[in-house]
């Protein structure tokens, strides 16, 4: 082989090594500089609320275990060019992610974490930690894996004291809707016996709230999914122990409070059902009362679902509707001031129907529609999709006078993932 020959022997190797160190710069997740080390963000789409969560989760835990600075954006700011991208977004390149499973994967600057579930995306964080603490995170070889079901569905349903005769219609919406578990409200004494017959496949607890009408708010969670740990109904009053009243309260009022296991994962979280009154002032006082209980007794995930009675600044005392002088700020106001959630606008996707009134009820036809029914969560706890379930009954006996709804208020329903701690 001559000199000339020899050379060019050598330019094609040095050519193909040069070809294919730039192929694994532009085209493989070998990051050219450790996630530890910082000068990454992570990006989520604007307006997934899932996503932006567990973006932000993934930033603190990177910024407090390394001292990086991680930051989180949505996808609306411009390219920052090294970036941890969380689910869909407006960026390309993601190897993409098959059905039940969630993948992770590199390509050039960025690193793309994807699944078609929060339960998934949720995986995938976790794993991507795991890795950022190995300093292993070349996803040149996408790195796939099925995940754990962490799903948890809600549902918020005030049933109306009376009406015996509806039950076949509030048994279809609570069966084609199936709730983990299920925060009921207005249960009357004819009510009770009724549930707890009928929703065979549920465990029930709560009481009734002492006065002439008795009235509980029942939580009903599928035995076959949880453990019952704790539970409780307590009086909004200086003796929650006991059947009281607050002075400015209209009714009695209660709040029913379930600890229970996830059997699962064993995960525990506390889940609390309520109906406030009809009196702002009465509200205030009640949902203090019931954040320092919480603050007091759990330090867990944390639901809380009831008919809370806001709307409009309107307020009841003494036989008399008016409305307050000052803004709107009431009870659901407070409880996202002390850290808990309101599912309506903390989920992925979301419903702006009013939950009351319905069409039950002639009187009711004329009257402000208005969301008054509530689902909070607070810790671990994403909102992947919150819906005002205001289909007709699947199946229901004609009652002449009331109409086709099932009550006069439609159930709320939260599709939710209760995780463990990164």
């Amino acid at each position: 082989m001559t000199i000339k020959c020899k050379e060019n022997v050598f330019k094609i190797i040095i050519f193909v090594c040069i070809l294919i160190f730039c192929a694994c710069v532009l085209f493989t997740g070998c990051a050219p500089k450790s996630v530890k080390k910082g000068g990454y963000s992570v990006i989520y789409a604007d307006g997934n609320n899932v996503n932006k969560e567990i973006a932000k989760l993934i930033s603190e835990n990177i910024g407090k275990a390394y001292g990086t600075d991680i930051k989180c954006n949505p996808d609306s700011v411009a390219d920052s060019g090294y970036e941890i991208v969380v689910g869909a977004t407006n960026r390309s390149g993601g190897a993409g992610a098959k059905e039940n499973t969630y993948c992770i994967s590199g390509k050039g600057k960025k690193i793309f974490l994807e699944s078609d579930t929060a339960s998934g995306m949720i995986a995938a964080a976790q794993r991507f930690l795991s890795d950022v603490s190995k300093d292993s995170t070349d996803y040149s070889r996408p790195r796939e894996n099925k995940y754990f079901d962490l799903s948890l569905k809600v549902m918020s349903y005030n049933i109306r004291t009376t009406g015996e005769e509806r039950w076949d219609r509030l048994k279809s919406v609570i069966t084609r809707n199936s709730p983990d578990i299920l925060g009921t409200q207005e249960v009357s004494t004819h009510w009770q016996n009724i549930l707890k017959t009928e929703l065979t496949d549920y465990t029930c607890v709560g009481e009734g709230r002492g006065d002439s009408g008795n009235e509980a708010g029942y939580i009903f969670f599928k035995t076959d999914k949880f453990e019952l740990i704790e539970d409780g109904t307590r009086w909004y009053t200086s003796t929650p122990d006991k059947p009281s009243k607050l002075e400015d309260s209209t009714y009695t009022r209660i709040y029913t409070y379930a600890r229970l296991k996830r059997l699962s994962d064993d995960s525990e979280f506390v889940f609390i059902n309520t109906h406030l009154d009809l009196n702002q002032g009465a509200r205030m006082e009640s949902v203090k009362m019931l954040i320092d209980f919480v603050a007091e007794e759990f330090d867990l995930p944390c639901y809380i679902t009831g008919d809370f009675n806001t709307g409009d600044n309107q307020t009841y005392k003494n036989g008399v509707w008016g409305y307050l002088e000052a803004d709107e700020y009431d009870a659901d106001d407070l409880l996202e001031e002390n850290g808990f959630n309101n599912s309506r606008l903390f989920a992925a996707v979301s419903d702006e129907h009013y939950t009351y009134p319905s069409t039950l009820y002639p009187s009711d036809e004329k009257a402000d529609k208005r969301i008054i029914d509530y689902c909070f969560v607070k810790g671990n706890v994403l909102v992947g999709k919150y819906s005002v379930d205001a289909e007709l009954p699947d199946l229901f006996t004609e009652v002449s006078g009331l109409g086709n709804d099932a009550s006069d208020h439609y159930p709320i329903v939260c599709e939710t993932v209760l995780y463990n701690d990164f």
